[in-house]
């Protein structure tokens, strides 16, 4: 992390909150591109760090791809899943190691604050 940088602060609550860990266990990659696994896990850490209910209830055999899903990762995939908070790339595909871009990040965002009150 580059103190000062406009990210600084962002980055060390998200470290210290638990809905990032960084890129590896020393670093963080600020600049990097997402995958849909990653943007999918902190979406997941988010919600439990908000309060929401993340019990798991989806089963992610019926999609073709769902053994790139990482191990870690599971329990993310299958909660966003069941919420609607993600659909798969295709009707039998999550594709989770693809690079996400900004209109898919807008669009899970917006499923995500669709799908929990802030009330």
């Amino acid at each position: 992390l580059e103190e000062g940088s406009f990210y600084y602060d962002a980055a060390l609550w998200a470290l210290s909150e638990g809905i990032t860990t960084g890129a590896t266990e020393t670093t963080f990659n600020p600049g990097g591109q997402l995958t849909r696994t990653e943007l999918v896990t902190f979406m997941y850490r988010f919600a439990k760090y908000v309060g929401v209910d993340v019990t798991i209830d989806e089963d992610l055999s019926g999609y073709r791809d769902a053994d790139q899903v990482l191990p870690f990762a599971v329990d993310a995939w299958s909660w966003a899943v069941s919420n609607g908070i993600v659909t798969g790339m295709t009707a039998d595909t999550l594709a989770p190691m693809n690079l996400t871009n900004r209109a898919q990040a807008a669009t899970i965002f917006q499923r995500f604050d669709n799908a929990f009150s802030w009330a």
